[in-house]
């Protein structure tokens, strides 16, 4: 049986990220796989864990976030540090980073389905869990080395760090292979030149990791998103 925090009138009272950790590492193990060797079929269902946690992340957002939400989108403003540490206290952020790097080590399926449950209410909410789960973090963690990783990924999952991402330009939205703005790897230092319309994530009020992405080279950390500055790798 799961956690019966879950299950309690507010479930997400009390949740935090060893509560998650422990009810799916102990009742997700390989049910889905023993169901595809019994039927050869896909299964689309969720598991019962994933509909608690689906049900956690629905009642937190329904019931904190809709105010919050209002207020963000009114004055044009991220959302605060106080938040995004709470996400992260209750296990929100970093759901399918690996749980050496301060994630909880589950997938993509469990980490989209609380996404969604957020941005229902507002993609203003949602935005750091996003930025938690897919793009610039999981490039620093399947492509940088090691001392990167430990020191971007896990202030990602603390609510300590927002990663940043800049991609559109005059000429180009996110369709990465018409980009105009091209890198130079020279030893440990990148120079940019080029051109974007602006940074996702920049404007957060916590310490940020930019990527400024360009075809010519794998994308790395930035300092800021500055074009044809010399940027020192981390």
């Amino acid at each position: 049986m799961g956690i019966p925090l879950f299950l309690c009138p507010k479930r997400y009272i009390g949740i935090n990220k060893k509560t998650i950790m422990f009810d799916f590492f102990l009742n997700s193990g390989d049910s889905r796989e023993q169901a595809g060797e019994a039927d050869s079929k896909m299964d689309f269902r969720l598991t019962e864990q994933q509909r608690e946690l689906q049900a956690a992340a629905r009642e937190f957002a329904r019931a904190e976030l809709p105010d919050i939400a209002s207020q963000l989108e009114r004055d044009n403003r991220p959302p605060s540090r106080d938040l995004v540490r709470r996400y992260a206290g209750m296990g929100f952020l970093g759901i399918n980073a690996p749980a050496e790097l301060g994630g909880l080590g589950l997938g993509s399926v469990d980490a989209l389905i609380v996404l969604e449950e957020f941005a229902k209410i507002s993609s203003a909410v949602a935005f750091p869990i996003f930025e938690s789960m897919v793009g610039p973090v999981r490039a620093v963690e399947h492509f940088a080395g090691q001392a990167l990783k430990d020191r971007v990924v896990p202030q990602v999952c603390s609510g300590e760090m927002i990663v940043a991402v800049a991609m559109s330009e005059p000429d180009a939205g996110s369709a990465l292979t018409d980009l105009k703005t091209r890198g130079v790897l020279d030893g440990d230092v990148v120079t940019l030149n080029g051109t974007k319309r602006w940074c996702s994530g920049a404007g957060m009020r916590t310490p940020t990791s930019s990527t400024a992405v360009c075809p010519t080279i794998p994308a790395r950390k930035a300092s800021a998103p500055c074009w044809s500055r010399r940027t020192r790798l981390g």
